[in-house]
């Protein structure tokens, strides 16, 4: 009857040998520590790489990280303020420099929509007062002729300057219903483009500039000032300046 104790009994003298060799090789390449152990193991979630790092090192090498890590505080801590005044003085330039744009923007604004004027002419005049004043169509046709040709004249002298895109192809002033026997407003648009759009089913549409007009009788002056509307869909800061009085 074999030994239970023995399971090798049954087989050879070198079979048994071999195989107490094999497990003798095993257990002498066994981690002898758990970080020799750890190291054998598959890569942890990343949030707990630092800790398998850190039973990775040795005493020595933590206390080093320890030291470096404590060295790294306290640079940050000395730094901080300089940072934080670089970080201040960063903002306040940035926001000059957005004042300054701002600025800028509008005395260009308040440039582009300063009055314009031409004298009425004693001829117009003369006739308004036959038609019995601005109240009457013709009358206010009549002054709205003059206006339109101030105005185109006003915007070709801007396109050879550089300030409006041309051409200026033809200006159109309608007086407002509600006018005085001496004043009257006007809207005004000078055309310098057609652009068909009636493929996408929007129909033709027209590019130009946009002028509010006021004829003043009494100081026989025809004045006028550029519009700027404001976009639609603005993508930053807008400035916002009104027209002046004398053409509203």
């Amino acid at each position: 009857m074999q030994d239970r104790d023995d399971p090798w009994r049954g087989a050879g003298a070198d079979t048994r040998a071999d195989v107490r060799e094999i497990f003798a090789r095993h257990e002498a390449s066994a981690p002898a520590t758990e970080a020799d152990a750890e190291r054998f193991q598959p890569l942890p979630p990343f949030l707990q790489l630092p800790r398998r790092g850190w039973r990775a090192l040795s005493p020595r090498g933590r206390r080093l990280l320890a030291a470096l890590v404590a060295a790294a505080l306290v640079a940050l801590a000395v730094a901080w303020p300089q940072v934080a005044r670089n970080i201040q003085a960063g903002a306040e330039q940035r926001a000059q420099e957005a004042a300054e744009r701002r600025a800028a923007q509008r005395r260009a604004l308040i440039e582009d929509q300063r009055p314009h004027s031409v004298p009425v002419g004693a001829a117009v005049v003369n006739d308004v007062r036959r038609l019995g004043g601005l109240t009457n169509p013709a009358a206010a046709a009549i002054v709205g002729a003059r206006m339109e040709d101030g105005i185109t004249a006003d915007v070709q002298s801007r396109i050879r300057a550089g300030l409006l895109e041309g051409p200026a192809r033809d200006t159109e002033c309608r007086p407002v219903r509600d006018r005085a026997a001496r004043e009257a407003s006007y809207n005004c648009f000078t055309l310098s483009d057609r652009r068909d759009f009636r493929a996408q089913g929007v129909g033709e549409l027209s590019v130009g500039y946009r002028f509010s007009g006021r004829a003043d009788l009494a100081a026989a002056q025809l004045f006028w000032c550029k519009e700027n509307p404001q976009p639609l869909h603005p993508t930053s800061f807008v400035v916002k300046v009104p027209l002046p009085t004398r053409c509203r």
